[in-house]
């Protein structure tokens, strides 16, 4: 909903998030460091937004569960779940090797439609593919969220940003080994969207870029349960993994460990696809 002072104030499941939608000539005026631009042009801003660095997460997360006994398989390939008399019972790794459990929770990103297709549970996938660039080091008073036209772009650790967008997915040319690749132009050409974003001389230039598939079930919507068809098979997937990751793991662990069903995730149940 746009008010009269031209905020939006959008409304979801989980609550609201106050954003503005600025043009371009107003938004050096109310954000550090950034460039004002040409009447007409839009940014939405996000003032409360925050950010996280997810390698330094996953790994802090990591540190944690081993410190309380866990045990952590990297390198497995593509594993699939186990199946005994209708119940979920572990999984198999791509080597043969099987892991035994109570219950199991794929999360997969993009390859958890494929995984879950094994059991002959259709949970639609609308992953695109994607780009994200992290930047060199560079000195700007820009320390906020932004989404426009051309970039979309946050703090990064290191004095860096993230950037991606969605302009240039269809030219990213995905290959048989599911590995994908990009001409390095339209990696410049993102950057040099971003860097006219930002007051003074700034020339963004890229540390990295990955490619692959940006995880997405097939209505937007974050997909998270237990599996009716499937006993003791949990599903996590999302688009919003810095977003939802921590407390969407507090109620999976909570569903798995009580066989309770949470209210929180009523509206995110995989057998809405079957219903609806």
């Amino acid at each position: 909903m746009r008010a009269a002072d031209g905020s939006l104030r959008p409304l979801g499941r989980s609550g609201c998030q106050e954003s503005h939608l600025l043009d371009r000539a107003d938004v050096g005026g109310q954000v550090a460091g950034v460039r004002p631009g040409p009447q007409g042009g839009l940014a939405i801003h996000n003032p409360g937004e925050g950010w996280v660095s997810l390698p330094h997460l996953i790994q802090e997360l990591a540190d944690e569960l081993v410190r309380r006994g866990g045990r952590l398989v990297t390198g497995a390939g593509r594993c699939s779940v186990i199946v005994e008399d209708g119940r979920a019972r572990g999984v198999r790794t791509a080597d043969g090797t099987s892991w035994s459990g109570d219950a199991v929770v794929v999360a997969c990103g993009a390859q958890t439609s494929s995984v879950l297709a094994e059991l002959g549970v259709n949970l639609p996938d609308a992953s695109p593919l994607s780009m994200l660039v992290v930047t060199e080091p560079v000195e700007t008073e820009a320390v906020t969220v932004l989404n426009t036209p051309r970039a979309a772009m946050r703090p990064h650790p290191g004095a860096t940003f993230a950037i991606d967008h969605s302009w240039y997915e269809e030219h990213i040319v995905e290959h048989e080994d599911g590995s994908c690749s990009i001409d390095e132009a339209y990696v410049k050409e993102l950057l040099a969207e971003a860097s006219a974003l930002l007051q003074g001389e700034v020339s963004l230039q890229a540390a990295s870029w990955r490619l692959g598939r940006k995880p997405i079930p097939g209505d937007g919507e974050p997909v998270f349960g237990e599996l009716e068809a499937v006993p003791g098979c949990h599903v996590a997937f999302t688009h919003s993994g810095a977003t939802l990751g921590l407390i969407a793991g507090e109620l999976t662990a909570y569903e798995v460990l009580t066989g309770a069903r949470h209210p929180l995730l009523k509206d995110f149940r995989p057998e809405r696809f079957a219903t609806g």
